[in-house]
């Protein structure tokens, strides 16, 4: 078969921008499926353009799990949801209340998403705060815990979850396609995360379990404006580099 040849003048010293610039090239292009010898992200840009783009990812996705990982919190969606309510934090107002929608629109299939509801409600109500909104609507409807598809620990789950969000918006807004059809080469930035995400972990993420948890991300951010928080994420991270989550109250649940 052939391979998609993109021309690097550099191997090995391509910068991320060039390496995404690359890529969105390669979509213009009419190359079909078959004409390609692999199906990971990788393998189907080529090594040299792929490491700079996978090299972020992975930063992003191992910050994410060191700070909300359970050695710095006991629940992490709780940790979350208070790191974006902090107003002394990098995020905008109403940065919690965002989340909350992204954990209802994941909690029918995510048992992490679940329980981690409970507990941002169980905190509200331990310290006799009324519940925002969205979360005194849920806890209305009684919706019963979901049976986990895939193993694992649902904390660790709910926290990739966020990793996948931030790091989906990173290439996105920096010119990555998000996602690709079923008959398209494997160039997406949803390609790129699940390879990421597998090296990173050691479980394996794949292209369609990457998807949904952007199209349940993306649909939260484009009917409340969920960007200005991306944006402000991704420009912290690039400004302070790894540990850039970490707000300035440093609060633990």
């Amino acid at each position: 078969m052939t391979r998609m040849k993109i021309p690097v003048a550099n191997p090995g010293s391509i910068t991320f921008d060039e390496a995404v610039a690359l890529v969105g090239r390669m979509r213009l292009k009419e190359t079909p499926l078959a004409e390609l010898d692999a199906e990971k992200f990788s393998e189907a840009v080529g090594a040299d353009v792929a490491r700079p783009v996978l090299d972020i990812v992975r930063r992003i996705i191992e910050d994410v799990n060191e700070y909300y990982g359970p050695e710095q919190y006991r629940d992490p969606c709780l940790a979350i949801y208070l790191n974006y309510q902090d107003p002394n934090g990098p995020y905008p107002e109403g940065a919690g209340e965002l989340y909350l929608d992204f954990l209802i629109r994941c909690s029918d299939e995510d048992p992490g998403c679940h329980d981690g509801l409970h507990r941002i409600a169980d905190y509200h109500l331990h310290r006799r705060l009324l519940l925002p909104d969205l979360l005194q609507q849920w806890m209305n409807r009684r919706r019963p815990r979901p049976t986990a598809e895939q193993g694992g620990n649902p904390d660790l789950n709910a926290i990739r979850n966020v990793g996948i969000l931030h790091a989906m918006f990173y290439l996105k807004q920096r010119g990555m396609q998000a996602e690709r059809n079923d008959s398209s080469p494997h160039t997406s930035a949803c390609d790129a995360v699940a390879e990421a995400v597998t090296e990173v972990e050691a479980v394996r993420m794949t292209f369609d379990a990457v998807k949904k948890v952007w199209q349940k991300g993306s649909i939260t951010i484009k009917g409340k404006r969920w960007l200005a928080l991306m944006d402000r994420a991704s420009f912290a991270y690039e400004q302070q580099g790894p540990g850039a989550y970490q707000n300035k109250s440093n609060q633990r649940s």
